[in-house]
């Protein structure tokens, strides 16, 4: 039996930006009120231009989502970074704000602004929740639909987030202090965790039924490095979970690891690129 083809589109606000005049500056991205009206404004313009495959929608309904940053930014953002908006390209952050800690060893959350910040962040969760009702707000961290699966706990991998912490010296980190670095790690995907957590208690949702990790700078890394700082959290984050894991970058000489990382999780759908990517 022939089954039907499933489309999904992936739109880069530049594209939005020249064929229908949408504006990424900072109000979209920190009033969730007029960010859900503009998104509506896309879907029913998606739906105008690519109805035919099944893409888009007449009447979408609304959906108050509490931040745009996906985590690789947010984290950088709760640990110190300020967040550059412009009018057609996502957020981003560049100070990395660890980078100025003498030993990575002796990090603490304590050290930063994270804490105030992620009450601020938790604040907004629950304003939206008490206006607007749980069912439409959209928490960091979580997918209702994936093309491929359902019902997602989502992150980027300790790595990917921390090079926005420390920038080039991770590099160096991981040869000169790996003890430090795996610290490090560590303390990032224990933020993670609870993170999503705390996020999901506010709307009254349990933990979700799989994990969706994205490697981006896994190709940074060979097969030993692999094993030793990223295998293990991802089984970690996983926790027994059906997993979606991707990897962009030319990272062939990591499939040997992607193999036995499914032996050790539940991996159901594994995507990887080909080409060298950077971050």
């Amino acid at each position: 039996m022939r089954r039907p083809l499933t489309c999904q589109l992936s739109m880069y606000p530049d594209y939005l930006h020249q064929e229908m005049g949408l504006d990424f500056s900072e109000p979209f991205h920190t009033d969730p009120v007029y960010r859900n009206q503009k998104w509506k404004e896309v879907v029913r313009w998606v739906r105008q231009r690519f109805g035919r495959w099944g893409c888009g929608a007449e009447d979408p309904p609304d959906a108050y989502s509490v931040t745009t940053l996906d985590s690789v930014h947010f984290t950088a953002y709760l640990f110190g970074s300020k967040v550059s908006y412009w009018s057609d390209r996502f957020p981003d952050t560049h100070d990395y704000p660890l980078n100025g800690l003498r030993d990575l060893r002796f990090f603490r959350r304590s050290m930063t602004q994270a804490e105030a910040r992620i009450q601020l962040v938790v604040d907004e969760a629950r304003r939206l929740v008490d206006r607007f009702g749980p069912e439409k707000v959209v928490i960091p961290y979580y997918a209702a639909e994936d093309i491929v699966m359902c019902d997602l706990e989502i992150t980027h991998c300790p790595l990917t987030i921390s090079y926005r912490l420390l920038g080039e010296r991770l590099l160096l980190e991981m040869y000169d202090n790996p003890e430090g670095l795996e610290h490090l790690f560590s303390e990032v995907l224990l933020l993670l965790l609870e993170l999503g957590e705390r996020f999901r208690e506010v709307v009254g949702r349990r933990r979700p039924k799989g994990a969706c990790v994205g490697a981006c700078a896994s190709c940074f890394l060979g097969p030993d490095l692999f094993r030793q700082y990223l295998l293990p959290r991802v089984i970690e984050f996983a926790a027994g979970r059906p997993l979606l894991f991707h990897a962009c970058g030319n990272v062939n000489s990591l499939f040997k690891v992607f193999e036995e990382m499914a032996a050790k999780s539940q991996v159901k759908y594994s995507e990887q690129g080909l080409r060298q990517q950077l971050i």
